[in-house]
């Protein structure tokens, strides 16, 4: 419309003739560019406010399926039952081997009966070898068998057919050893048309990663449940319960580490590596080499071989701190 208020004016369009009639074109023009962008702005806000609300969707979804039941809060879907009274739903246990999975384990038990509980563990090969001694000691105390699901090669195997070290940013290791096989398994109860439902070790003091795996559950068409998150058991209390009242010993590298993962965990941080190196040196060598094969290092700047040295210059009685603290004593009172 400027364009044609100039070639207007251009003409000799006077102030008393075409004036009016070329401002009053320009102001309609004006007004409907306005409409306009303001039914833009409405549309993006609406189709902003979908996304949202899917994602609120998705959590109240979680949500609404509690109830709470004798001052407990569960799961809706627990109570039903067949024309038998038997439940319905398989209850698949995460079970990894280490303390927090094992107390999970047991409080499934507790609330549903033995036939409908499933410890389903992926074997890394890469654990500690008093962390099947536990799984086992695990698995008798609660009366459930455990159901092996594994890849079958070892951490190590996986890192050479990748030609890539594992990270936090990368945890490949993860997905093919433990979620794969996972995948597996549940897609053939999908196909036989069986409900179940996830528990995994999640404690109040991950709140961040059990949002993250309930809502990825929900994502799957797929219910999760953190039980410790739930009932705010801490990690501490876990411990505490099956050395003193199971009386069963925790796993060893508990004396060590923070976790009964692989050793090491390729995910884990320098503190971590640190420990691994000042306790478990056979497995500090094979990163070692495994960072000599690959031509990467797991940390920026320097290898685990010159961190190695770098500790080894270290005051032994003045060890470094990376933060890790409050580890339990393992053995059964």
């Amino acid at each position: 419309m400027v364009a044609i208020c100039v070639a207007q004016a251009d003409h000799g369009i006077n102030a008393a003739g075409g004036f009016p009639a070329v401002f009053f074109l320009c102001r309609e023009s004006c007004l409907l560019l306005r409409h306009i962008f303001i039914i833009f702005l409405g549309a993006t806000a609406f189709f902003w406010s979908l996304l949202i609300n899917k994602k609120k969707i998705l959590l109240c979804r979680t949500l609404k399926n509690y109830v709470e039941i004798s001052g407990k809060v569960v799961f809706k879907q627990y109570w039903q039952a067949d024309e038998r009274g038997k439940l319905k739903v398989k209850h698949i246990v995460q079970f990894s081997g280490g303390a927090a999975s094992a107390y999970v384990a047991w409080l499934v038990v507790q609330e549903f009966c033995k036939e409908n509980t499933i410890l389903l563990f992926h074997d890394t090969k890469a654990e500690h070898p008093d962390a099947e001694r536990f799984r086992k000691q695990v698995s008798e105390f609660i009366g459930v068998p455990i159901t092996e699901v594994s890849d079958g090669r070892d951490l190590w195997e996986v890192i050479k057919d990748n030609h890539c070290l594992p990270s936090s940013f990368i945890p490949f290791c993860t997905r093919v050893l433990k979620q794969e096989p996972a995948e597996a398994f549940y897609k053939e109860f999908d196909e036989q048309g069986i409900e179940y439902m996830l528990y995994n070790g999640l404690g109040p003091e991950e709140w961040p990663r059990v949002q993250r795996s309930i809502v990825r559950g929900e994502v799957a068409g797929r219910t999760v449940r953190c039980l410790l998150a739930e009932r705010q058991i801490s990690n501490v209390e876990v411990k505490k319960i099956i050395r003193d009242e199971w009386k069963i010993c925790l796993p060893e590298p508990y004396m060590h580490l923070k976790h009964n993962n692989c050793i090491p965990c390729f995910k884990a941080g320098k503190g971590h590596f640190y420990k691994v190196w000042q306790n478990y040196p056979l497995e500090f060598a094979k990163a070692v080499q495994m960072e000599e094969l690959i031509g990467h290092t797991v940390f920026k700047y320097k290898s685990l071989a010159e961190l190695a040295k770098h500790w080894e210059q270290q005051d032994i009685n003045q060890p470094l701190d990376f933060g890790d603290e409050g580890l339990p004593c393992v053995c059964s009172a």
